[in-house]
């Protein structure tokens, strides 16, 4: 129910047409859409197709170019934006050939739960407005992020969060 709920929010926030904006916290600066919702690149992805469909986007919306326009795009550098042709017929937005995605964890400007989680086979990371992954934080230099176990319990954030199911296809709660 919850998972559904949160699906439900995402959607309506990129209803409609969103463009590129850069945000900074912690994390250093990275891309969000004008909304301030965070985006991720997802590193089996490897800079080229997306992998990740199905479950895994059921939990990691993609940025579709229907959802995009890039008149409001601010802080970016546009020669880094393109898309990439996803399975199911539909185009997704890259930057620096990194396909973008929401996380449904994100339910306000400015969060960024979905920052160095590990499932559906790898790492989720932000990304800056030149292009590189946020691999540790921009205060600590440190990762936040570890994973204690396959199953039960985890570390994020400074917070214990427990995990559902193998890290393939997790769910915090």
């Amino acid at each position: 129910m919850e998972k559904i709920l949160l699906i439900s929010l995402l959607v309506l926030v990129v209803s409609g047409q969103v463009s590129l904006n850069v945000s900074n916290d912690q994390w250093g600066a990275f891309l969000v859409d004008s909304n301030g919702l965070s985006l991720y690149a997802f590193q089996p992805d490897n800079q080229g197709a997306s992998t990740c469909y199905e479950d895994c986007a059921s939990y990691w919306p993609p940025l579709l170019t229907s959802q995009y326009n890039a008149a409001g795009d601010t802080g970016v550098d546009s020669s880094l934006i393109g898309d990439t042709s996803r399975t199911d017929g539909t185009s997704q937005v890259t930057y620096d050939k990194w396909p973008l995605y929401y996380f449904i964890g994100d339910t306000a400007p400015g969060d960024t739960t979905g920052q160095l989680l590990v499932g559906f086979g790898g790492e989720w990371n932000l990304i800056t407005p030149d292009g590189d992954l946020i691999l540790a934080n921009a205060e600590s230099g440190e990762s936040e992020f570890t994973n204690e176990a396959e199953y039960g319990e985890a570390e994020y954030a400074g917070q214990e969060t427990e995990l559902f199911g193998d890290m393939d296809d997790f769910l915090l709660v």
